[in-house]
């Protein structure tokens, strides 16, 4: 595969996905009416997406807990392959 395919593929897998969103679809339910193969679906959303733009982002509410600590809470999520990143969070 040249470089304008991968260039065309990259596009195509880009405009499916822009209409699996807009679709209201699950993605499921989208791939099985467009014949798409859910793991290159999958593979595709995940390679596309920009990390100055759409975030991952995971709300981790501490709720009423947090409000009673005397310390800072420590975090730590362990990514494969990457290492540990490690969050201090001081209560208000």
């Amino acid at each position: 595969m040249n470089i304008t395919d991968k260039k065309t593929n990259r596009e195509k897998w880009k405009a499916r996905i822009v209409d699996w969103r807009q679709s209201g679809l699950s993605q499921d339910e989208f791939c099985r009416r467009n014949d798409l193969d859910k793991r290159h679906f999958s593979r595709w959303k995940l390679k596309l997406q920009d990390p100055e733009g759409e975030s991952s982002f995971i709300e981790i509410p501490l709720g009423e807990a947090a409000e009673h600590l005397n310390g800072d809470i420590d975090i730590r999520l362990k990514i494969k392959q990457s290492g540990e990143i490690l969050i201090s969070v001081k209560p208000k």
